[in-house]
């Protein structure tokens, strides 16, 4: 990266925090897909069906995690040589990824307990 100019050092930073955002946005489109189908099917969705669509959104979250994880090691690598040049580092990074752990976190969560116990609580209290 030392052969990088400062203006290109700086798109590279702007690339992987875009790199973020998208992620985060895929993320977000499947637990909102999982959530609303959930819901919508309701109890015509088995308790297995239910069992199998959760593991495999804990699997695309792990998925997220390790990607989100990878991309961070990246980026902070650039945030490095960013602030070795003595440019301005990138205002509420530390902020909007710590918020973007918490919703991904809570979420995947969120999203599981909708899937296994949400609907059958509600049947087994009638």
């Amino acid at each position: 990266m030392d052969q990088l100019s400062n203006a290109e050092l700086i798109e590279l930073q702007f690339s992987s925090l875009t790199l973020f955002a998208t992620e985060f946005q895929y993320w977000m489109s499947v637990t909102f897909a999982v959530v609303v189908a959930a819901f919508v099917a309701g109890e015509r969705l088995s308790k297995p069906v239910r069992v199998w669509v959760a593991v495999l959104y804990l699997f695309v979250s792990t998925l997220f995690a390790a990607r989100y994880n990878a991309t961070l090691s990246v980026a902070s690598e650039i945030g490095r040589h960013v602030t070795l040049r003595g440019l301005p580092p990138t205002e509420g990074a530390a902020l909007i990824g710590g918020l973007r752990i918490l919703v991904f976190v809570l979420g995947t969560a969120t999203t599981v307990w909708v899937l296994l116990w949400h609907r059958f609580s509600d049947r087994a209290s009638k």
